[in-house]
C-alpha cells in the first residue's frame, strides 16, 4: 500500500492534466445536473453530490443508475441530513461517460417525477 501511495503522489506530480480533467469533467456534470433543477452541493472537485427529499428516492435512482452501469455512492440515515447520491469523478473518466449520466438524468427527470413528486417504482 505504501509503495501505491508514493506512485499516486508520483503520478499527481508528473500528470497535473489528470487533476485538471477530473475538475472539469465534474464542473460539466455539476452544471448539467444542475441545469435540470436537481438540488446539488458546491464543489471544486470531481465529487458530484446530488441532494435528495427522501430515502425511497436515492434507493429508486440508485437503482435505475445502476441498471445503466452508473455507480453512484448512496448517503442516507443518521449520516447526513438529507440523503444524498455521489458521482465521484476520475480521471478515467471522458465527456461520454458524463452524458451519459446526464442523460440518465433526464430520463429520470421526464419518467420518475409527476409535477416534482417522486413516484415510486419499484
Amino acid at each position: 500500500m505504501a509503495i501505491g501511495t508514493l506512485k499516486a503522489f508520483d503520478l499527481s506530480e508528473e500528470e497535473r492534466w489528470r487533476k485538471h480533467k477530473v475538475i472539469d469533467l465534474g464542473k460539466i456534470l455539476h452544471n448539467s445536473l444542475s441545469a435540470l433543477g436537481f438540488d446539488l452541493t458546491e464543489s471544486e472537485t470531481g465529487v458530484v453530490t446530488i441532494i435528495f427529499e427522501s430515502d425511497r428516492e436515492v434507493i429508486d435512482i440508485s437503482k435505475i443508475l445502476y441498471e445503466d452501469k452508473i455507480l453512484a455512492a448512496v448517503t442516507i440515515g443518521k449520516t447526513t441530513i438529507k440523503p444524498r447520491l455521489r458521482f465521484f469523478i476520475g480521471a478515467h473518466f471522458d465527456n461520454e461517460d458524463i452524458e451519459k449520466i446526464v442523460e440518465k438524468f433526464k430520463a429520470i427527470k421526464k419518467e420518475y417525477y409527476v409535477d416534482k413528486t417522486p413516484v415510486n417504482i419499484e
